[in-house]
């Protein structure tokens, strides 16, 4: 059985709009994890009055060592006031 030939044009023009709203949402999604991740890394230096580079290593540290992600111990950091 064959498709007609309009369907297969059709489905190829779908994956681009498909690709174009999962790079979206994958870009939208890093930006969040950038704006909480340097909220943290703020926080932080505050608190351990350290620079902010110091302050990422801190988290980063914290993040290994208890098998969680970047992101989840910056969030905890910022709405919980995990120490780290």
């Amino acid at each position: 059985m064959r498709w007609p030939r309009e369907w297969g044009a059709r489905c190829r023009s779908l994956r681009p709009k498909r690709y174009e709203e999962q790079l979206s949402e994958q870009l939208q999604q890093a930006l969040e994890s950038r704006v909480v991740i340097e909220q943290a890394k703020g926080i932080t230096a505050f608190r351990r009055s350290v620079t902010i580079d110091q302050a990422y290593h801190l988290i980063r540290g914290h993040a290994r060592s208890n098998n969680a992600s970047l992101r989840t111990v910056a969030e905890a950091i910022v709405a919980v006031g995990l120490q780290v």
